[in-house]
């Protein structure tokens, strides 16, 4: 099941979620803002806050799960049947020390 479905059935099944105190500002194209007051409507127990802020926390989560995995020549360890598995020495480890960096900041 894919982030938007589990987020479609979050919706349908609580309408609650996690809220940080950072706030941001931003303009949306007349077509997303359309959606948008289509799935206000859908879910009318749900703040249009709430709806976009579940929405990002789904593409932001499905970027990270699409970055690519880039195989180093580093062993990190053996699998369960003792093959080895190297290293990603692609974007995916400094995008989650960064992540994990401004995480404590917040």
């Amino acid at each position: 099941m894919n982030n938007i479905n589990k987020t479609l059935l979050n919706w349908e099944k609580e309408g609650r979620g996690l809220i940080s105190s950072k706030t941001l500002h931003f303009s949306l194209s007349d077509k997303d803002a359309a959606v948008l007051a289509l799935l206000c409507k859908r879910y009318p127990r749900l703040s249009e806050e709430h709806l976009l802020q579940d929405l990002l926390h789904g593409a932001l989560h499905d970027i990270e799960a699409s970055m690519p995995y880039v195989k180093g020549s580093t062993v990190i360890t053996h699998d369960e049947e003792g093959f080895p598995l190297y290293a990603d020495v692609g974007k995916t480890p400094l995008f989650l020390e960064l992540t994990q960096k401004h995480h404590k900041q917040l």
